[in-house]
């Protein structure tokens, strides 16, 4: 079948799925495949950039909104497969579909191992099959989309302690904690006995960049003024009467808040 009934065959009317219109990125060299798609998907609501070339791609797949490329296997010179390696070496959340005019078993299986989301033979027999891959790939990359704004909260939640209260000097402190989120100095926290110190210092552990680090509480108060200094820095085994080493606290507490 020659290029003008390859791209006259996918113009043909089909049931339209339930779309969710998403941003699309359409790669073909061959112009009146890229204009027959192009049309295809926009009767879906999609958002679309066309390209001849992985070189008028850059601008799409630098773009955070980019949800799904449409890939042919062979683009002119380029490689589809090369295209679909760097898509997913740099950008592994868009979702890929893979076109070819000259499908095998070899070539799907090697581009669902680099990571295509699915592979399609050209001529197209059915535009439903086209638009219903394009919207499974964006129902995909929606869900895991999700599954990661979930995922974010939850660690949240968990590495957080929860301070309750509305009232302004409750509100004041949050407000606080919150605009230290990014400090890399020392934070003096004050406070009578029994009103949450240690909650506020896990507070401002938890919002910060050293969350990901160990939270090492000492109670100076606590320790005997002889062993504060082999506590907090450490000391070797037989250093003294009883002593079988420890890397001190300022050591564990590395990458994180003591």
């Amino acid at each position: 079948m020659n290029r003008e009934n390859s791209a006259a065959s996918i113009r043909a009317r089909s049931p339209r799925p339930e779309a969710t219109p998403g941003m699309v990125l359409v790669v073909d060299d061959e112009p009146l495949m890229l204009r027959a798609l192009g049309r295809i998907l926009r009767e879906d609501g999609h958002q679309l950039v066309l390209a001849e070339s992985p070189e008028g791609a850059d601008a799409a797949l630098a773009d955070p909104e980019l949800d799904v490329a449409l890939l042919d296997l062979v683009i002119g010179t380029a490689s589809g497969l090369e295209m679909l390696e760097r898509i997913k070496r740099e950008r592994p959340e868009i979702e890929v579909v893979v076109m070819t005019g000259h499908a095998s078993i070899e070539s799907a299986v090697r581009c669902i191992r680099h990571g295509a989301f699915d592979y399609l033979a050209k001529p197209f027999d059915d535009v439903h099959r086209v638009r219903t891959t394009v919207q499974q790939a964006l129902e995909r990359r929606r869900l895991l989309r999700r599954n990661r704004e979930l995922e974010e909260r939850l660690e949240d939640r968990s590495r957080a302690p929860e301070l309750i209260g509305h009232a302004p000097k409750m509100r004041r402190l949050l407000r606080t904690i919150d605009s230290l989120r990014h400090n890399e100095s020392q934070v003096l926290i004050q406070g009578e006995s029994g009103t949450g110190k240690e909650l506020v210092a896990r507070a401002v552990h938890a919002t910060s960049r050293r969350h990901r680090g160990p939270f090492v509480p000492v109670d100076c108060g606590a320790l005997p003024e002889s062993i504060i200094e082999s506590e907090l820095f450490g000391h070797e085994r037989g250093a003294f009467t009883g002593a079988v080493g420890a890397p001190g606290l300022f050591r564990m507490a590395e990458g994180g808040t003591l």
